[in-house]
């Protein structure tokens, strides 16, 4: 009787943490069906962020080259703005 008994134990035992581990699994899925979305907007944001400083980056390279063309055509004032501003050999 005794065995009956500790199968019976150890059955509900063995159910108990079939159903603990199913309820981990199905929490740890929503948590990551609610970080998926989170982490593509984190992406989207710092590849928006990337983009918007290589567009800087290119048309302050391209305000540079401007203003060296126009110290180099204007005499009077450029030289002083080649000297001062624009470090170029």
């Amino acid at each position: 009787m005794d065995s009956d008994s500790e199968r019976l134990t150890k059955s509900a035992s063995a159910s108990a943490e079939a159903k603990s581990e199913i309820q981990e699994y199905l929490e740890v899925s929503q948590q990551r069906h609610k970080l998926f979305p989170r982490a593509a907007i984190v992406g989207l944001l710092a590849g928006s962020v990337a983009v918007l400083f290589r567009a800087l980056l290119a048309g302050a390279d391209a305000l540079r080259n401007l203003l060296i063309n126009w110290a180099q055509a204007a005499p009077t004032f450029g030289w002083i703005f080649r000297r001062g501003c624009v470090s170029q050999d």
